[in-house]
């Protein structure tokens, strides 16, 4: 689905984008969600729940900043030392960061994943 993107008008892509995002979301949501339950076989570590939420709090951000820091934007000035695009891919970073985190509660265990607790 993501090579949509490179075919597509440019002024379609950040809808696209979105949609995948979107869909990406409610899928690790409809997988977590079970693990995130107590007494489920394999729960998440709930020290790790944090991660996820700052993640998807930083990718927000993120996705904020894209948008009003594109060119001719408001965030667009190529004569400042701060610019949008900067911030954004450090928050991007940041939202990788945080979901590699999250994830580290999984391990591969004889072929198959299982929740970690550590």
């Amino acid at each position: 689905p993501s090579a949509a993107l490179v075919v597509i008008p440019p002024e379609h892509g950040k809808w696209l984008f979105a949609a995948l995002v979107a869909a990406a979301l409610l899928l690790e949501v409809a997988v977590s969600v079970p693990a995130l339950r107590p007494w489920a076989p394999r729960p998440i570590d709930p020290a790790r729940r944090p991660w996820f939420w700052a993640g998807l709090g930083s990718f927000a951000a993120a996705n904020a900043v894209w948008n009003v820091s594109h060119t001719g934007g408001p965030w667009c000035d190529p004569h400042s030392l701060l610019q949008g695009h900067g911030l954004w891919h450090l928050l991007s970073a940041g939202a990788v960061w945080c979901f590699y985190l999250y994830f580290l509660a999984e391990r591969e265990v004889e072929g198959r994943v299982e929740s970690g607790r550590g």
